[in-house]
């Protein structure tokens, strides 16, 4: 095996700045997501907890700080009326966009966007100007004219 022949290989499938735990503001205490270079991850939750990164691009060459993705989960359960083959193929994808610390500590602080209507990553979302209105830790809804829709949830 070619771990055997370099064994200080380091198989690299995401950028550098996506390996580690991210806390998000998911339950009460967040929720810890954990991803290893390799692409695969570990979330801190009983189903769609664990699986890979199956695809990854940069939304433009000039900027290595917004990506969009798409996870395959290896514990999807379909829900009810769904195909069986369905857990093979349920790929949701998310919007990435890493910030640079305000501060000195090591702090990382990751935007994420998602679209609550399909499973393919927004490429407008999310923007820099969001960090100003997406306080740590908290999540925030917005419509497809870029309006903040409050805490209470998606819109109609």
């Amino acid at each position: 095996p070619i771990r055997d022949e370099y064994p200080d290989c380091i198989i690299r499938r995401q950028p550098k700045w996506m390996d580690g735990k991210f806390i998000t503001p998911f339950h009460k205490d967040g929720e810890a997501h954990i991803y290893w270079c390799d692409g695969t991850f570990m979330f801190e939750r009983e189903q769609q907890s664990c699986g890979y990164v199956s695809s990854l691009h940069y939304w433009s060459s000039d900027n290595k700080n917004h990506v969009g993705d798409k996870l395959q989960y290896t514990n999807f359960v379909p829900p009810l009326g769904w195909p069986d083959w369905s857990r093979f193929c349920y790929r949701p994808g998310v919007s990435l966009l890493r910030l640079e610390n305000d501060s000195d500590s090591d702090e990382r602080r990751v935007l994420v966007g998602q679209n609550l209507y399909g499973i393919h990553p927004p490429q407008d979302y999310p923007k820099y100007e969001h960090r100003d209105i997406v306080p740590v830790n908290t999540s925030r809804y917005f419509s497809r004219q870029n309006q903040l829709l409050g805490d209470e949830g998606a819109e109609e």
